[in-house]
């Protein structure tokens, strides 16, 4: 025989019932915000690369023939050297697994300190702090938005008072969801000792432009025990509604043992018999884009390279006085020291016979 519920059982039920579609509600409205989201990412993102192919054809017209004095580092064969890829870089290797400042290791894996909140412009953004949040990180929220400007500056602040081990940090990795869509224009980082000094001045102040910012590291000269690190950013791409997309996948802060002696060794290749080759060189690494030499960066050219043993050393030329390569070679070799992510070198000229 089935026992009938009494009303007080049978409104707990209905209850527990309303409670479960509630939540079910609210687990729904979260999904369909963050497949919104996505969406958004994947339809800026069509956009911005059908744009930057059109740009992209046009600056092919006007660079041809710079690509073979131009040596993008991420795409070469590097011969020998302590380095690491991450993006389009190269930068001295880590002698050791870099510490997350807002993540922790655990046997099950990232673990989020959730102790800091981050700001665009003076208004806290809760929905951003998921960029601080590791990858592996199950159930990780997407950090993306449409702006009315094309101007931002984002801060990242450390709770004081909410601290889960040391904020120490020398290297800041940048993972933006539309690569190449803005530019940084400047990075100040204030230390613990910043704010209990109530100082307005930052203890790193980076102030080099720094274009088209895809995936990329930045190494910071010093350790600083970071509170605060404000990044000025000035967006490019203007979609079809007339708003800026940004966000990011990830920015981390992490502390690195970098090789202080790190070197990488590459090939350059030409058609034609090379007759010498110019001191005056272009790097493009985590500062910006520079004009410098080869004698200045310590960099070194060689004619010959095998089982390990370089010989036949290139002096560059420089001024009216070209040091002419007495023997006939097409290729020839680049150790050049790293002490910063590193994307690209060009020599001003290749001179052939």
């Amino acid at each position: 025989m089935r026992e009938r519920m009494s009303s007080y059982q049978l409104m707990k039920v209905l209850d527990d019932a309303e409670d479960s579609i509630g939540s079910l509600r609210s687990d729904v409205n979260s999904m369909r915000e963050e497949l919104g989201k996505e969406l958004s990412i994947f339809s800026n993102s069509m956009e911005f690369a059908m744009e930057s192919i059109g740009r992209f054809d046009e600056y092919l017209l006007q660079k041809e023939g710079q690509s073979v004095t131009t040596a993008v580092l991420a795409d070469m064969e590097i011969l020998d050297g302590e380095y690491e890829k991450y993006g389009l870089s190269v930068h001295p290797v880590c002698m050791s697994v870099p510490t997350n400042v807002f993540n922790f290791q655990s046997a099950t894996g990232p673990i989020f300190k959730n102790n800091a909140n981050i700001y665009l412009g003076n208004k806290a953004m809760a929905d951003y702090v998921p960029m601080l949040m590791h990858d592996a990180i199950k159930g990780k929220g997407t950090a993306f938005g449409e702006l009315e400007s094309d101007t931002v500056t984002l801060r990242i602040e450390v709770n004081p008072n909410d601290l889960f081990g040391a904020t120490t940090c020398n290297t800041i990795e940048f993972l933006p969801y539309i690569s190449g869509s803005f530019d940084i224009t400047q990075i100040r980082i204030y230390s613990m000792s910043d704010y209990r000094s109530k100082s307005s001045i930052p203890t790193l102040l980076l102030d080099n432009t720094i274009p088209n910012i895809g995936a990329q590291r930045i190494i910071l000269e010093d350790g600083v025990d970071l509170y605060a690190c404000e990044i000025d950013m000035k967006l490019k791409f203007c979609n079809a509604a007339g708003k800026y997309p940004f966000g990011f996948r990830h920015i981390y802060f992490l502390e690195g043992n970098y090789s202080n002696e790190a070197t990488i060794l590459f090939k350059m290749s030409r058609e034609n018999y090379i007759d010498w080759i110019s001191d005056v060189i272009t790097i493009h690494d985590q500062d910006g884009i520079r004009s410098t030499t080869c004698t200045e960066e310590g960099i070194k050219l060689y004619g010959s390279y095998s089982y390990g043993v370089l010989s036949a050393e290139i002096l560059p030329s420089r001024g009216v006085i070209q040091n002419t390569i007495p023997r006939n070679i097409r290729d020839f070799y680049v150790q050049m020291p790293i002490s910063k992510c590193v994307s690209s070198i060009r020599f001003k000229e290749i001179n052939e016979r």
